[in-house]
């Protein structure tokens, strides 16, 4: 399930993601049950020891018989190209014309939240060939290796910009713009009042698309996030001062 395997460890990490309590126990009591079932199943081959004389190869005909081991075969066909070379595809609504081409991933929660997938289909009509749910983390891993072909994205993500990824544009404008805000408490105001003023000379200096840049050198080239963020700051002092 972590992976969009599926199976019923898919309800539990869906359960966790969006705190929704029934999930968890429906896939923990399907998971309890598979194991008791499955310790029955091996207790009745422990007596005449049928498993290790399988592995063994010492066993009887009939042990033999006793013991049956499912073949899983797996096809994947990876279009993961079409989602960003095709010129065809800019806007939600193109995508939603062709998305029975497309396998659309997404975190656990995009699916449950009504103002995600569920709201978005209201708007769109996305008929997907396939949905899979996975980890927030493993998205890209999964574009990457082709098992799907349309994800989610956060527009700061550097994975954007490392896969050459092209994000569509929400043309009926269903998703609001989220922008980052700067919290802080008042006793540390108080105490360090040059704090204030020093975070209020950010305001309109992090675009997105210099949050997406910011992100890859961290994420992709590996940079400590103090060295970015000190070489952010430094060339935003360079800026001002040719202001």
């Amino acid at each position: 399930a972590l992976i969009g395997a599926g199976g019923l460890g898919q309800a539990i990490f869906r359960g966790l993601n969006t705190m929704n309590t029934g999930l968890i126990v429906t896939g923990s009591l399907g998971i309890s049950l598979f194991a008791i079932l499955g310790d029955q199943w091996i207790g009745q081959f422990e007596k005449d020891q049928s498993l290790l004389r399988v592995i063994s190869k010492n066993a009887t005909k009939r042990q033999k018989n006793r013991i049956i081991f499912p073949s899983i075969f797996v096809f994947i066909l990876s279009i993961a190209a079409v989602i960003y070379l095709n010129p065809e595809i800019s806007t939600y609504s193109d995508l939603a014309e062709k998305s029975s081409d497309f396998t659309f991933g997404a975190e656990f929660d995009f699916f449950e939240r009504s103002d995600a997938f569920p709201g978005l289909k209201k708007m769109y009509p996305f008929q997907f060939k396939k949905l899979e749910e996975m980890d927030i983390n493993l998205r890209y891993q999964a574009f990457e290796q082709g098992k799907i072909n349309a994800v989610d994205v956060f527009t700061t993500d550097a994975q954007i910009k490392n896969l050459n990824l092209k994000v569509l544009k929400d043309d009926k404008n269903y998703f609001p713009n989220y922008e980052a805000g700067i919290v802080a408490r008042q006793e540390i105001l108080e105490k360090y009042p040059e704090v204030e003023k020093l975070l209020f000379n950010l305001k309109d200096k992090i675009s997105t698309e210099k949050m997406q840049e910011l992100n890859y050198a961290v994420e992709v080239e590996k940079k400590s996030p103090a060295e970015v963020a000190k070489n952010f700051l430094n060339n935003l002092k360079d800026e001002d001062g040719r202001k």
